[in-house]
């Protein structure tokens, strides 16, 4: 988990080195290099608070910070997404449009850790404890499958 934070921290630093300098996007250069750079932080902060949850063999300290986690994806989608739509100026002449039409594809691409996000701070306190109980090894871990790992399964189902 540290080695992704790491990577994933590194990857952020890298795509705002290169959306800085662009001078295609001098326009509006605030919604991907701001969105870009909370990112960043998410990231950073993720891996120090995973480092001292570590340390600590503190559990919920983890769950707390991987919220930070779950954001800092969904502002990389978004930076990134905007950035495409600036750069090469999708939707000629409407910038506010295309923000908010990047708003929307952001979303779609990183749903899942949009809805981790909110499932983790929304969630009942019930459904907390067994998530909770399924990673210490007190129960059975919960099983989510997504909608591909279902299709996988009854492909498979399928073959002999």
């Amino acid at each position: 988990m540290l080695t992704f934070y790491s990577i994933a921290t590194a990857m952020v630093g890298a795509i705002l080195a290169i959306v800085i300098l662009d001078d295609k996007i001098k326009d509006h250069w605030e919604w991907p290099v701001g969105s870009l750079s909370l990112s960043f932080l998410c990231f950073i902060w993720g891996f120090e608070r995973f480092s001292d949850a570590l340390d600590e063999d503190d559990l919920d300290k983890h769950l707390a910070w991987l919220v930070w986690y779950n954001a800092g994806v969904f502002l990389l989608m978004f930076g990134l997404t905007t950035f495409i739509f600036l750069h090469y100026d999708l939707l000629r002449g409407c910038p506010k449009l295309r923000i908010a039409i990047a708003s929307v594809v952001s979303a779609i691409a990183s749903s899942k850790w949009l809805y981790d996000f909110f499932w983790l701070l929304c969630c009942s306190k019930s459904e907390y404890e067994k998530y909770r109980k399924g990673i210490t090894g007190e129960t059975e871990p919960v099983k989510y499958p997504d909608r591909w790992t279902r299709r996988f399964s009854k492909r498979r189902s399928h073959r002999k």
